[in-house]
């Protein structure tokens, strides 16, 4: 995919995704959302911006003055239940910033901080893990802007539209920008789908499902006989595989 990535990411045009990633640099919060159908490389996207100099970059000029910090979180439905729940999302977010930021633990857990026995600290609970963000949240001098990324919000274990409040709540804060990715089910394009910041991503696979098509039916004999007695039959095999994937690489 990696062409098309940076078709997407880097070239401007009628043909391709122009502007659709400048919601990184503004100085807007809020949600961004990649869309895709199973097997159309959301993952793949998602993972791509999280590790790419000219995300952060973009990143930074939205936090301004700020530290940056960013956090990801996969959900997975064949994971653990930490893995395809809320629990699991907010837990793994916050460890993650007070990891990096140890200065705001007294701001994100006062209560735990006040327990001098620390053997007798209970378990988190969704109220517990909601409470810390809450304080974070209300902050108004946070000394730094948080982007999220979150894939596979469709892999989630629960109610589909409870995970969707959870994040709309969180993405209220002036201080986070989500990007957030999943398939293209009802309650997402509900929650995203008038957005700007929305990408299809099955709609820019095409040039690399024909690649890829290409090569493998290259590499049988009897394609090659078929190229021989007419280049056009095996253009049109080749066009006919390409449509048929409707941008999926399965």
């Amino acid at each position: 995919m990696a062409q098309d990535l940076e078709k997407l990411l880097v070239q401007n045009g009628s043909n391709n995704v122009e502007g659709k990633f400048t919601a990184l640099e503004t100085q807007l919060s809020g949600a961004y959302w990649i869309e895709g159908k199973a097997g159309s490389g959301k993952s793949t996207l998602m993972k791509y911006l999280l590790n790419r100099d000219e995300t952060a970059q973009l990143l930074n000029q939205w936090a301004g003055d700020k530290e940056l910090f960013t956090g990801s979180y996969f959900f997975w439905s064949m994971g653990t239940s930490l893995q395809k729940s809320q629990d699991g999302l907010l837990r793994t977010i916050l460890f993650q910033l007070l990891k990096t930021y140890p200065e705001l633990i007294p701001t994100a857990c006062p209560d735990r901080l006040s327990i001098k026995d620390y053997e007798y600290l209970e378990a988190w609970t969704m109220e517990d893990l909601m409470k810390s963000f809450d304080h974070l949240l209300r902050q108004k001098s946070l000394p730094i802007r948080m982007c999220l990324f979150i894939d596979g919000l469709d892999e989630y274990s629960g109610i589909h539209t409870d995970l969707v409040k959870l994040l709309g709540n969180i993405a209220k804060s002036d201080h986070i920008k989500l990007c957030v990715s999943s398939r293209p089910w009802p309650e997402f394009r509900d929650a995203y789908g008038s957005s700007a910041w929305t990408l299809c991503i099955h709609e820019f696979t095409k040039s690399d499902i024909c690649a890829f098509a290409q090569d493998r039916l290259t590499e049988s004999p009897r394609f090659e006989t078929l190229r021989m007695a007419s280049v056009a039959e095996t253009n049109r095999l080749v066009d006919e595989i390409t449509s048929r994937a409707e941008g999926v690489f399965l």
